[in-house]
């Protein structure tokens, strides 16, 4: 587990080696290990998705999104790399 606090952040960092996330019951498994440290952000490689992970046809990103939002994980960012990552979170001081 990796959690770091970025300009008042904290932000749980998900393992890039690990089994492919899909579903919205991969969202609760990975809402399960920050049970307790008061994330504010849950950050996941996009190597960690399934293959078919982003493909509209499929609903996985859509089932995993709204399980994320029914547990009120309420910051959402998509960044091309930890740098980008840091820097949009510095911009939201």
């Amino acid at each position: 587990m990796a959690i770091e606090n970025i300009n008042r952040v904290t932000v749980y960092f998900v393992s890039a080696v690990g089994r492919a996330l899909a579903s919205g019951h991969d969202a609760r498994d990975l809402l399960g290990e920050t049970h307790g440290t008061e994330t504010d952000m849950i950050v996941v490689p996009a190597g960690r998705f399934a293959a078919r992970f982003f493909n509209p046809s499929t609903s996985q990103l859509g089932h995993f999104h709204q399980k994320l939002q029914t547990y009120e994980v309420g910051r959402y960012l998509f960044a091309a790399d930890r740098e980008a990552l840091e820097a949009e979170l510095r911009g939201r001081a």
